[in-house]
């Protein structure tokens, strides 16, 4: 074989076949056996373009003769390190110090937010394993990219080295250009990544114990256990230990035909089908692509003489009766073409290694060929080539003698530098955002990890847009207990008891407005800098002014100089029925109004939220809603048959809530408002007022470093009228769940998502599994791409509103049971293990 073995190890041992020698620490460069090289770790694209494809060439481009490029793309069942600092992010119990001094070590907190992660993080580690779905298979994985270059050299060359060097910091320059952020590995990484492939043990887990690397021995000494047992068969590899229980079969394919076109953006439906959840791996799989460059003066002169031979061909009488001579001579023109250009000819192979239990192997090959069917290629299953093809999967295994073993094995093919790039396996799954306070799943099965707060390019309000039984409550749930369980402070205007089971449990204060209940909500009460206040107040007032009809100019200038006035004289002790009166005499000073009848018109119409009123209870006396408990879930189901009540009851809540945020700047803050059309009492007329309170809401959210979250049901309702747009276009970050077509035209048309037609197909297939997950699309400034938001069982009782999960769970804690215990029951009852 072409790596070759050294004459004084055994040739049975597979280690001796792997080609790592040392590793030189300062400049992190592996010693290999035939030349030096290094590796980077990639961040994969979730999609590319044309500009990508063009900086990405210089990769071939600079890279001196002899020189072996290798892609390996790794999807990676090892998801526990990611769960684990999800889990840990959530706050710790209060006791939680004491309880660490009695043990002597950290203690496993017992509060509800880690209870909830640790279900989470349990049913996304039992779905990195087997699938989470039944007709189809989905599991969790995460895609990892690693870059390997060999080039040729010797170790005492200081000159070489200083090549490889600059090699690499071109290279990693040219990655970063395509956005493609990229990290230096060193020996620990190579030997971690290559043990994966070598072992049975550590790829069939979520995780793998790390190996260190040991400066005293050679790195492929490093790499595989003692105790492992390879045994080859017609069809894999098989792994094994005699002590353990993992069996690893490993199979590999090579590509036998390709398809007429293909390019980079098209490579991310290689890792399974975008739209069809049938076409997914069943098992990890590494792809890996290998680049060998090829002498650019005898290249060229092969070219030259096989395009001259083509024309010939092609103009002979024997033309007619060959019929590839005119795919012969439009392949050699544009491989002229190429070179003509500055570019070149390279040797390149794919290599897909598929690594699962030997009795899934035939269903993990399955899945692998239709997948690969579906875009036009026809892969070949390598049999009695394993170990070849395991190298060929390995970093920096393509020297020229092992590129030379390939090519007698005619596993090689013949690619200009644009081919080789736009074949390259650089694209995966969209990661998400690098704090993991909420935990997602894409379509492919990439782990997702979120966060508003991570936005660094704008303001970290949302939209959330989902039809009934999308999954919209649901996700509101999710993000609500998300947030609270790392210690923000969150807000909830509620429209339908979406939220009282989170709540409850949570220990959090609902507030609802039944005729029972003693609620004020004077709006001067809690005002710290009238100045800061004044524009939400205004536009509160003047609904309670007018909630259909705009007023007069002079009779905001005049709402707006007499609550200044007013508030100078009493204070937080000034009361709606103290602005009447003050207005009933038609004069203000500061604006020289005297007897003016506009002015009186504003006390009648303050009447019904003044002593004696019809609202008088909400209004007369001081502020009495407690917002101290750091989770707050406001009703208001009682106010919808009061469409004027429900519209200012908001504005006011928005402006107390909004303060609350500017009182704990160092905390995160959510203000969730469930059905934002009909809590703004919402008849589709523009409302410039109701616009101004929603800019202003936001405004004082993003100052405070808070977080502003809207929800309707369809699109439309953003762009019914003024005041709702204004609320959509104040957000960053858009979540849009299943919607009807008429929904995704609308954005299209109205700019807000940039779409082409595959992006509305992608919209229109959003879909929600039963019980299993719901599908959004995340639209914001530093991401956007499909998410599953998977659910396990117990939680997905929490959090759903439908009659069905909802009736008996009520039936039960009628019958004295906790909302745990009820979850608990009706969960066994449906066949779960609790």
């Amino acid at each position: 074989m072409g790596l070759g073995a050294p004459p004084d190890t055994p040739a049975e041992q597979f280690a001796a076949w792997l080609p790592y020698s040392a590793y030189l620490a300062d400049e992190k460069i592996f010693v290999n056996r035939d030349g030096l090289g290094f590796m980077l770790e990639v961040m994969p694209q979730s999609g590319a373009d044309e500009r990508m494809a063009e900086v990405l060439i210089s990769l071939y481009a600079n890279c001196p003769t002899g020189a072996g490029i290798q892609f390996h793309l790794f999807a990676s069942p090892h998801v526990r390190g990611q769960l684990r600092r999800y889990a840990n992010l959530r706050v710790e119990d209060e006791d939680q110090a004491d309880k660490a001094k009695h043990w002597g070590r950290p203690a496993r907190n017992d509060n509800l937010f880690h209870t909830l992660a640790r279900q989470r993080v349990g049913h996304l580690l039992r779905g990195a394993q087997s699938s989470l779905t039944s007709g189809f298979h989905y599991t969790i994985r995460d895609f990892r990219l690693m870059l390997s270059v060999t080039l040729p050299g010797d170790a005492q060359d200081m000159t070489k080295r200083e090549e490889v060097m600059a090699q690499r910091e071109s290279m990693a320059s040219t990655l970063r250009s395509a956005s493609l952020p990229n990290r230096v590995c060193d020996a620990a990484d190579l030997i971690n990544w290559c043990a994966l492939f070598t072992n049975p043990d550590r790829i069939s887990q979520t995780d793998a114990p790390d190996l260190h690397y040991d400066d005293g021995r050679e790195l492929r000494d490093q790499i595989i256990d003692f105790d492992t047992i390879q045994d080859p068969t017609p069809s894999g590899l098989r792994l094994w230990k005699e002590t353990g229980s993992d069996e690893l079969e490993a199979r590999f394919y090579s590509i036998k035909s390709f398809p007429e076109r293909f390019a980079l953006w098209q490579m991310g439906s290689l890792i399974g089908d975008l739209m069809q959840p049938a076409l997914q791996y069943s098992a990890p799989f590494l792809l890996t692509m290998g680049v060998h460059v090829l002498d650019p003066n005898a290249t060229k002169a092969t070219v030259t003489a096989n395009h001259v031979r083509a024309t010939q061909n092609a103009k002979s009488k024997m033309a007619d009766v060959m019929p590839d001579v005119g795919k012969k001579l439009q392949d050699w023109t544009a491989a002229a073409q190429a070179i003509d250009t500055g570019g070149s000819l390279v040797s390149l192979y794919h290599q897909l290694a598929i690594f699962s239990s030997p009795r899934k192997a035939v269903a993990a090959h399955e899945a692998a060929n239709a997948i690969w069917r579906g875009r036009g290629f026809q892969l070949n299953a390598d049999v009695y080539m394993h170990r070849q093809a395991l190298l060929a999967s390995l970093p920096m295994t393509l020297t020229p003698r092992f590129h030379g073993d390939l090519a007698k094995m005619r596993r090689v093919s013949r690619k200009t530098m644009a081919n080789a790039i736009h074949l390259a396996p650089l694209i995966a799954e969209w990661r998400g955002t690098r704090t993991p306070a909420l935990v997602f799943g894409g379509r492919r099965g990439q782990l997702m990890t979120l966060d508003i707060f991570d936005n660094d390019l704008g303001n970290y309000n949302f939209a959330i847009i989902g039809a009934p039984g999308s999954g919209k409550s649901v996700l509101m749930n999710e993000m609500a207990w998300s947030y609270r369980a790392i210690d923000a402070k969150v807000w909830m205007l509620d429209l339908g008891r979406s939220f009282e089971k989170l709540c409850r449990k949570a220990k959090g204060t609902y507030i609802e407005f039944r005729p029972d209940v003693d609620i004020c909500l004077n709006p001067f009460t809690n005002i710290v800098d009238i100045h800061e206040d004044i524009d939400m107040l205004v536009p509160a007032i003047s609904k309670m002014c007018s909630m259909q009809h705009t007023l007069e100019e002079v009779q905001y200038k005049a709402i707006s100089a007499m609550v200044l006035k007013l508030f100078a004289e009493h204070g937080n002790d000034l009361t709606i029925t103290a602005l009447r009166e003050a207005f009933k005499t038609g004069n203000i000073e500061a604006l020289g109004l005297v007897n003016d009848q506009r002015i009186k018109d504003l006390a009648v119409m303050l009447n019904p939220y003044t002593r004696g009123g019809q609202y008088e209870r909400f209004f007369e006396g001081p502020s009495n809603v407690d917002f101290s408990n750091d989770f707050i879930v406001i009703e208001n189901e009682e106010l919808k048959r009061r469409p004027d009540l429900h519209a200012v009851v908001n504005i006011l809540l928005l402006h107390q809530i909004t303060g609350e945020m500017y009182l704990s700047r160092n905390r995160r803050k959510v203000l969730f408002i469930d059905e934002l059309k009909q809590q703004l009492g919402d008849i589709g007329a523009d409302d410039p007022v109701k616009a101004a309170v929603i800019e202003e809401a936001a405004r004082r959210a993003r100052k405070y470093g808070g977080a502003l979250g809207t929800a309707t049901q369809s699109a439309d309702d953003f762009y019914g009228s003024a005041q709702m747009e204004a609320a959509f276009n104040c957000s960053d970050w858009v979540f849009l769940l299943r919607q009807k077509p008429e929904s995704i035209e609308m954005l299209d048309r109205k700019g807000r998502l940039t779409m082409d037609e595959p992006k509305k197909r992608l919209l229109n297939s959003l879909r929600t599994e039963a019980g299993v997950y719901s599908e959004l699309y995340i639209s914001s400034p530093v991401g956007e791409g499909v998410a599953r938001n998977i659910l396990d069982p117990a939680t997905h009782l929490l959090f759903s509103n439908k009659l069905e999960d909802n009736a008996p769970i009520d039936e039960l804690r009628a019958q004295g049971l906790s909302i745990d215990a009820a979850i608990t029951e009706l969960l066994r009852r449906r066949g779960h293990t609790v």
